[in-house]
């Protein structure tokens, strides 16, 4: 009987990898979109950086679709790797 709930359980939490995968893989493009929107309403020209607060800006800007899918990816492995021991 134990099997078969550690075995649901491990079923429970592939489902909740699978969910993070493609919550990850959704939200991406949703948020490269609102990196380059954030450059174009704040009057960011990452091409042409003048001082050190406007490249913190772009670099800041344009690393949020990375973090955000990899933090997800992380989770989602986090998750997998409990459920291997």
């Amino acid at each position: 009987m134990i099997k078969g709930k550690r075995g649901m359980s491990a079923f429970f939490l592939l489902m909740i990898f699978v969910v993070f995968i493609i919550l990850g893989l959704a939200l991406a493009k949703p948020l490269t979109e609102f990196s380059s929107d954030a450059q174009g309403v704040n009057g960011l020209d990452c091409g042409n950086v003048t001082g050190y607060q406007d490249k913190a800006n772009c670099t800041s800007v344009d690393f949020l679709p990375f973090l955000y899918v990899v933090i997800a990816f992380g989770l989602a492995f986090i998750i997998i790797k409990g459920v291997g021991q």
